[in-house]
């Protein structure tokens, strides 16, 4: 029945079309005016009807366990349960293709409260343009604390040709308070400005919004402004909505933590271990360390991480290739992730990338 509603609603969403604002469905239930909490998983099992994703890689900070319905090829809906308020509900997603063979990418296609929790919608397509079951990875924030003692902010970039405009609330936050604010730079080019934070290494995750083929990239980030770049399938730069969010920090919540780390690979042809750069570099724990396996496959190793409850995303970084998790396991005390690079067409190739990693043990 749960996720009969699901899929309910995403049709519904899809009827209001992804160009809107994700949609507020009547959910009917008296809740709480917003929900602070996250959620990640592992998608594992993408031509399934319906099903749990594997527990041991997946987490929802409210207790809930999250569900995933298959609504056609490359179409899924997935519910966080408890992870919405009374239609006040934004937050954040970021979503990466899984796996060490293939060459899909996904993407968000919309996510809202319903009377369930949170929907969020995935599309996944080949690098041919048509649409492909794929296995992938997603996790959401929502967030409206304002603190002084760490730099965080998300926002959805929802106006894909408006030469400059505000972030829509509820799904722009800034942990220094404020508005953030969004400038087209020309066709596909875009900055974002995080309000009065102290953008200065740390981590930055684009995912590209709606249900077409197009996908974003980071282009840099400092100051108090990211720069994202977004393209066609074929890597044309190409204007589209974008979902976008930076962090010094693992990813906080109203009352708890998570344990992870962050990486920006910067040197993409060191085949030893080898520290990546601070402060574009973190880990909750104690060491971490990068290295090239062979053409386009990296390995990021942390000491200390746990596997459990576990969840990856990454970022290409610089230009109009792609990146995506192909794996992650425990290794000695901690926790080794595979990246795998490719150029538009789906050739493995030498490429930067931002890595951001979560468990759900909490500090």
């Amino acid at each position: 029945m749960t996720l009969h509603l699901s899929r309910r609603s995403l049709l519904v969403a899809a009827a209001l079309g992804a160009s809107t604002l994700p949609f507020v469905a009547d959910i009917g239930v008296a809740q709480a005016a917003s929900t602070n909490g996250y959620a990640f998983l592992w998608a594992d099992q993408p031509t399934s009807a319906s099903y749990t994703p594997s527990t041991t890689y997946q987490t929802n900070s409210l207790g809930g366990t999250n569900t995933i319905v298959r609504n056609g090829t490359g179409d899924y809906s997935i519910t966080l349960p408890g992870m919405a308020g009374q239609g006040g509900d934004g937050g954040n997603v970021q979503v990466t293709a899984y796996g060490s063979s293939g060459t899909e990418r996904c993407k968000v296609a919309s996510w809202a409260p319903n009377w369930l929790g949170m929907t969020v919608n995935v599309r996944c397509h080949a690098t041919s343009g048509s649409a492909a079951d794929s296995r992938f990875t997603m996790m959401y924030q929502n967030n409206n604390a304002v603190v002084s003692y760490y730099d965080q902010g998300y926002v959805w970039a929802n106006q894909a040709t408006t030469g400059s405009y505000t972030a829509p609330a509820p799904y722009s936050w800034s942990s220094r308070g404020g508005a953030n604010t969004i400038q087209r730079l020309g066709t596909g080019r875009y900055s974002v400005t995080f309000s009065s934070l102290v953008v200065n290494g740390g981590n930055l995750q684009v995912t590209a919004y709606g249900t077409g083929t197009e996908y974003c990239n980071a282009t840099s980030w400092g100051g108090t402004t990211a720069y994202i770049s977004c393209f066609s399938r074929t890597g044309a730069p190409a204007d589209t909505q974008f979902s976008a969010s930076y962090t010094t920090v693992r990813m906080p919540s109203s009352s708890v933590w998570t344990h992870g780390f962050y990486a920006w690979l910067s040197d993409t042809a060191n085949t030893a271990w080898n520290t990546p750069p601070s402060p574009w570099a973190w880990t909750s724990r104690t060491t971490m360390q990068a290295h090239k396996v062979s053409t386009g496959v990296y390995e990021v190793k942390a000491a200390g991480q746990a596997t459990t409850g576990s969840s990856a995303v990454v970022t290409a970084y610089g230009n109009s290739n792609t990146c995506r998790i192909a794996g992650w396991s425990a290794s000695g005390d901690g926790v080794l992730v595979t990246v795998r690079c490719f150029t538009p067409s789906g050739a493995l190739t030498d490429n930067r990338f931002s890595v951001l990693y979560n468990s759900n043990f909490t500090v």
